[in-house]
Order: structure tokens, then C-alpha cells, then sequence
């Protein structure tokens, strides 16, 4: 890791301001009261593509202090400031907000957009405007110490940004073949970087809009930000990456994962078809699955060891940690668990996978999984005028883990949150499969989860959010950290009228949840001094303008901001989700187990004042061996008032 400081000096034209007038005045290393002013840093030695961990801007206001704005100036090289400087490009804008007479700024993402332009070379300058409501106090020069200071920690090693683009050249083989496509733009690859720098894992990045020259096979070529045609490979393609002067990178483009069979059928027309026919036929059939994905068992279905289970019901429930849940009823009595060695039995931890099958149009089953299960001790009824008859609950993998409470502290301090997640998911849980989404925002470094008793899945939880990420486990059991899905594109639509797919609606809305103000607090003692953040409703507008005077408060601390820019970014977002209630809406329709918690479905029911698209929830889902179930899913939105 490398660490670049540089101090506004006396011998370049590195500080000016705007008169009021508006001419922008060179002043060489001076920054004074009247308006916008400028800083520029020459001799940055960033790389271009290096991974740029943090930039901080420190700037001492000598005068009064008060908040003003930072942007960076979006060129390839900051000249020298002219008159009108300050109406050049900017953006990338940071609030600075004053602890006495001293700002700390993070423009960590400012620095990454202009060492990521195609035109950046190390050596070149960062320009910086600052502009206040009013007007800029004196700042800090060589004159005036101390001069505002400009610091980047950077790998130069790394010369692929995760949170930017692919920032060299690239030329591709030209003899592939066509099995699938890969479209250049947006680019996204695994990336195998040299032996010397250690990574745990390839790291995906996007090059959104990729803005390198790329040579593709047949002679067609890219620049600039236009599109290509897609590139087609078959298998994993290898792609050197050369830069003057450093190793080279080897960039592998790998093949696609095959298409999910249930996903593609859930689009088909056959199911569509077989929906749309009223007269529905379903089952279930469950799976025993053991932990290395082996069946050991199949109860229901053409491929049968045992009779299929006598009813089932299923939930699926993102504001749970434990998603999914299972109860089942069996009539197979040789298949109730008396040792830790049988199937059923909760101590050898096999897992049910439950199915949600659809007879289609041309006889065959269409299958959906709804969960994937641990078992818990069945309750067994014998009755003495009847068959042996015993229920099983199950639930998802979060269950085992929160079983496996902390005995010490696990160090994850400095680490970035889904690497951190992955560390503890190992240390707790080894036998869960994983499917974690990197991510570049970093936990402080003296962050320490792991307190005696305390349940390690809580702790996942509250790092993933941290990033702006959600952490549950899939339908096939697989413990998965993403970012909170949009869902902007409606997957299933729910009308009245004749031929209508849902029966029932019930509709309410909570206000207890609102909020006008948010405050945000920094807990971690690795930050100092605490960080703070403040959102309010302004708007005189809306009916929570908290200049009516009535303040519905919302405080949030959270140890695993380390930024004023993260903490900015929670209490804006925290407040524009609780600025309107909670609508939430529960219908009863066709059943439709392919739903995932995040997904858009629009529901049109005029009576009920219900229309327009709602963001699912959950869902439970009942399946009896004569398919006559029903689903209930339950969807909420924020209603704006």
C-alpha cells in the first residue's frame, strides 16, 4: 500500500478564488473569503486502474467555519487556475462539515472517477472547488499554515478498480468459438491478479462505460464508450493485460453459468398456459439431501424411494432472519427418526429441498424449489385405529448457524465487509455453501465481532448492511450476501375482473414508522472524532416538513461507518425510507412459489384502492397431494402522502 501526501505550495498556481464578480483570480497559494475557491495538486502518483482505498482532503479554515461544498474538477490534468476557473467541470460532490477549525473531507470517490478517466497518467493534478452557502472562510496556506492537504492511500499492484472500469487496453484472440455470448459493454470479468499480490478470490469488476480500446476478433474494434458487437467463447478466455513497465495481468473472461432450469420455466409459455387453465393440478416432492449435495432420498415424484409426504406448508419471509420454514406430515413410519444416523434425524444433518410441482399442458411436471430445510425432532402420532403418522419442521441454514454462538472474538478489523463476512461464515459455519458479492467498503480497524454467546448471523447481518448489502440464504440453501435487489422490472400481475388470478386483497398502513429527522452516529472507538450526520425533511411541501415544528426523530448508530461521507449517505437514505408510511398489502392468488422476497409484482384492484407495482415481502404457500393450495403473499411499498 502506498500513501501519497501533498500540501498547496508556494511555487505552483495551486490556490485562487472567485470574486464576486465572478472572475476567478489567481492568486498562487492563497484561497480568501469572496466566493468558490480552488485547490490544485500537481504530482499525484496514482496509476491509472491502481485501487485507490482512501482520499482525504484536510483544510483548515483560519476565519469563521462553517459548511461548504467539495467537488473535483473532471479533467484528465488540472491546468493551472484562470479567470472563470471555478465554471469548469466538477462533481462528485462531498459535504465538509468543520469539528472546531479543522475539516476532514473523504473524496475517496472523487479521486477513483478521475484517476479512472482514459486520459489520467501518474503525475498528473487534482483540482478541487469549494464553494459555501455564503462565503468561504480564509483557508490554510503555506503563508497561513496549516496548507491544505491532500492524502491517497493506493495499491499500485492493482491496477483494476472494483467500484470503476477496466482502464487498459486489451486485445483479444481471434480464433473462439461460439457457444455464448459475452457483451463488452457493460464488461464484466473475473480478474486473476500476479502470484505476488494476495487475493483470497477472483474479484469481479464492471466497466460501465467502458472507456478503453478494445480489439475484438474479425477485425471489429471498440474505443471510447460506444457499443460492440458481442463477443461469443466458448469456455474461459485468458486475456493478457500489459502495462508499460509493470507485470503483466492475466483477465479471464469464464463462460456463463448454465441457465436454472426452474427459471426457465417459470417464463415458458407451457407454464403460463398451465396457470391460465383454472383447473391447476400440483404436488410436492421433497428431497433429502446430504451436505455435499448428494440425494439420499426422494419422497413424491416419478423417481420415488418413499411415499410423498401428506401435506406441506411452506413460508418464505425476508423480514425474518430465517427465511424459509417448513412443516411437513409423513405417513411413512419407516421413515421416523430414532438414531442420528437415519435420515430424518436432525443430528445428521441432511436437509430436505422441497419442490412445488405443476402438471403442464403436455402431461410432463414443471418443478420450482421452495427451500431447502434443516430438520428439527419430529412430533409422532399413533393413533391405535390408524397408520403411524409424524410431523417435521425444518428451516433454512440460518438456523445452524445461529446455533453455533461465539466462543471468542474473531478479527475482521480493516477487512472489507463481504471478505469479513466470508471469515466468520468459515469460522462458524464451514459446511454452508456461500455465494458473497464483493465489496470495497471497509469495516474500521478495530472492529471485533464475536462477543461470548452472542449469535455470529446477527453479526453478518448488521456487516452486510453496512454496505448497503442483504444477507439470507436461497432456496437451495445457499447462504448468499447481495446488494438489496431493485426489482424494478415487474416479474407477475394480479388483476380483477373476469378470469382474475388472486381472490382475496386486505390493505393497511402503518405510520408509527416515520421519521422528518435522522441522525446518524459513528459507535466505533477506532473513529475519532465520532462521526455525525443529520437529514431533515426541508421540503415546505410535504406534510412532515419539520418546519410545522412537529419532529418525528430517528436515531441510528452504527459501528461500521467510518467515513462522514457513509454516514452522510446512511441518514439520506435512512430518511427517505421512513418520510412515508408503510403500505402493506396481502392477497391470496394463483400459486406462484417462484416469487423471491425484492421482486415487483403489480397488483390492479380498484375496490380496494389497490393498483400499481409492490415489492414482495413474503409468501406462504400450502401444498396438499390434491393441489387445490392457495398462496398468500404479502407485499409492502412506501405510500407517499
Amino acid at each position: 500500500m502506498a500513501t501519497f501526501v501533498r500540501q498547496i505550495t508556494d511555487t505552483a498556481d495551486d490556490g485562487s478564488w472567485a470574486s464576486s464578480s465572478g472572475a476567478y483570480r489567481s492568486t498562487g497559494n492563497t484561497t480568501t473569503t469572496s466566493g468558490p475557491a480552488g485547490l490544485r495538486f500537481v504530482g499525484v502518483p496514482v496509476t491509472p486502474g491502481a485501487l485507490v482505498s482512501s482520499a482525504i482532503l484536510d483544510v483548515r479554515a483560519t476565519g469563521a467555519a462553517e459548511p461548504f461544498t467539495v467537488e473535483v474538477f473532471t479533467t484528465d490534468d488540472q491546468p493551472p487556475f484562470a479567470d472563470n476557473g471555478h465554471t469548469a467541470p466538477s462533481g462528485h460532490p462531498v459535504t465538509a462539515t468543520p469539528a472546531g477549525q479543522d475539516y476532514r473531507v473523504d473524496v475517496t470517490a472523487a479521486v477513483r472517477a478521475i484517476v479512472a478517466r482514459p486520459g489520467w497518467r501518474a503525475g498528473n493534478a487534482l483540482g478541487f472547488k469549494l464553494t459555501a452557502t455564503g462565503k468561504l472562510s480564509q483557508i490554510g496556506t503555506v503563508e497561513t499554515p496549516p496548507a491544505a492537504t491532500l492524502t491517497i492511500e493506493y495499491e499500485a499492484t492493482k491496477y483494476l478498480d472494483p467500484a470503476g472500469a477496466l482502464l487498459v487496453p486489451v486485445e483479444l484472440p481471434g480464433a473462439v468459438e461460439v457457444e455464448q455470448s459475452i457483451t463488452v459493454q457493460p464488461f464484466t470479468v473475473p480478474v486473476t491478479l500476479p502470484g505476488a499480490v494476495d487475493v483470497v478470490a477472483p474479484r469481479v469488476i464492471t466497466a460501465e462505460p467502458l472507456d478503453v480500446p478494445v480489439t475484438l476478433p474479425g477485425g471489429a474494434s471498440l474505443s471510447g464508450t460506444g457499443t460492440a458487437p458481442p463477443l461469443t467463447v466458448a469456455g474461459a478466455l485468458v486475456v493478457p493485460v500489459t502495462l508499460p513497465g509493470v507485470p503483466t495481468l492475466q483477465v479471464t473472461i469464464a463462460p456463463a453459468p448454465p441457465p436454472i432450469p426452474w427459471r426457465e420455466l417459470v417464463v415458458s409459455e407451457a407454464f403460463q398456459e398451465a396457470l391460465d387453465g383454472r383447473e391447476i393440478e400440483q404436488s410436492a416432492r421433497v428431497e433429502i439431501v446430504a451436505e455435499d449435495g448428494t440425494v439420499l432420498a426422494t419422497l413424491g415424484g416419478e423417481a420415488a424411494t418413499h411415499p410423498g409426504v401428506e401435506s406441506a406448508s411452506v413460508t418464505c419471509d425476508s423480514g425474518a432472519s430465517i427465511r424459509w420454514g417448513l412443516s411437513m406430515t409423513v405417513t411413512d413410519e419407516t421413515l421416523f427418526p430414532r438414531t442420528p444416523g437415519d435420515l430424518l434425524h436432525p443430528l445428521a444433518h441432511n436437509r430436505a429441498r422441497v419442490w412445488w410441482r405443476l402438471q403442464l399442458p403436455d402431461g410432463t411436471w414443471g418443478e420450482v424449489p421452495v427451500g431447502t430445510y434443516y430438520l428439527e425432532v419430529p412430533d409422532l402420532d399413533d393413533q391405535p385405529d390408524g397408520p403411524i403418522v409424524f410431523s417435521v419442521t425444518g428451516s433454512d441454514a440460518v438456523a445452524e448457524i445461529k446455533r453455533a454462538t461465539w466462543d471468542t472474538a474473531v478479527q475482521v478489523g480493516g477487512m472489507t465487509c463481504s471478505d469479513a463476512i466470508a471469515m466468520i461464515l468459515a469460522s462458524q459455519a464451514p459446511w454452508a455453501p456461500t455465494a458473497i458479492t464483493p465489496t470495497g467498503h471497509r469495516l474500521p480497524t478495530d472492529y471485533e465481532p464475536g462477543e461470548p454467546g452472542g449469535d455470529p448471523w446477527a453479526d453478518v447481518e448488521r456487516i452486510a448492511a453496512a454496505a448497503g448489502m442483504v444477507a439470507y440464504v436461497d432456496r437451495m440453501g445457499v447462504v448468499t450476501v447481495e446488494p438489496i435487489p431493485t426489482g424494478a422490472v415487474p416479474v407477475a400481475v394480479f388483476t380483477e375482473g373476469a378470469g382474475a388470478t388472486f381472490s382475496d386483497v386486505r390493505v393497511g398502513l402503518d405510520l408509527d414508522d416515520l421519521a422528518n429527522k435522522v441522525t446518524v452516529v459513528s459507535t466505533s472507538p477506532d473513529v475519532e472524532p465520532p462521526l455525525t450526520a443529520v437529514a431533515t425533511d426541508d421540503d415546505p411541501s410535504s406534510p412532515l416538513w419539520i418546519g410545522h415544528g412537529h419532529t418525528y426523530h430517528k436515531r441510528v448508530e452504527s459501528g461500521e461507518i467510518t467515513t462522514q461521507a457513509q454516514a452522510d449517505d446512511l441518514a439520506r437514505a435512512t430518511l427517505a425510507d421512513l418520510q412515508q408510511p408503510v403500505e402493506q398489502v396481502t392477497v391470496t392468488h394463483l400459486p406462484r412459489p417462484d416469487l423471491d422476497p425484492g421482486d415487483t409484482i403489480v397488483l390492479e384492484r380498484a375496490r380496494a384502492g389497490v393498483a400499481g407495482p409492490r415489492r414482495v415481502v413474503s409468501w406462504s404457500l400450502d401444498l396438499p397431494a390434491d393441489g387445490s393450495g392457495m398462496q398468500t403473499t404479502t407485499t409492502t411499498r412506501r405510500r407517499k402522502l
